[in-house]
């Protein structure tokens, strides 16, 4: 082997020396950002100002689950490592299309799993759900009809149907 190539080898090491560590960290970085798909029930397009009100009592008592309730259930059960942490304990916030899951763990209230989720429907910055899983297995579900995070409406899962309480 001559000198130059000795040279355009060595450049090309170094060159894969530093953009292997950048090209992984970035790799990662979109991994923590891919979202998980969720399934949704056939997309309405809202109007400025209005949005679909949520189940009420006034609908029979109960309401079935939702693609977007099952698949906060889902993401409720994965492990507390898919989110980050902060001050208060991990958060994982995972966002599909125009809703977005955000789901907490109060470590410092001694839980060890998911317990609280917050949903955005329509991706306008004010929840539209809190969600909170009690240790005694109790999920009870607050919404804001106004999309205004004021809770008025509150909803305890039963079996797959969410009873007004």
């Amino acid at each position: 082997m001559n000198y130059d190539s000795f040279v355009k080898l060595r450049g090309v090491g170094c060159l894969a020396l530093i953009a292997a560590p950048i090209a992984l960290l970035v790799i990662r970085s979109n991994a923590n950002k891919a979202s998980v798909p969720l399934p949704r029930e056939a997309p309405v397009a809202p109007s400025v100002g209005t949005q679909a009100p949520p189940p009420s009592a006034s609908e029979g008592g109960s309401n079935t689950l939702s693609d977007v309730d099952r698949e906060v259930l889902r993401m409720q059960k994965e492990p507390l490592g898919k989110g980050t942490s902060d001050a208060k304990g991990p958060k994982w916030r995972v966002k599909n299309g125009g809703v977005v899951i955000e789901l907490r763990c109060d470590k410092d209230k001694g839980y060890i799993t998911w317990n609280r989720a917050k949903i955005d429907a329509n991706n306008n910055k004010q929840f539209d759900e809190t969600w909170a899983f009690k240790k005694d297995g109790t999920i009870e579900r607050r919404v804001a009809p106004a999309d205004d995070q004021n809770y008025t409406q509150t909803f305890v899962l039963d079996g797959d149907k969410w009873v007004a309480k």
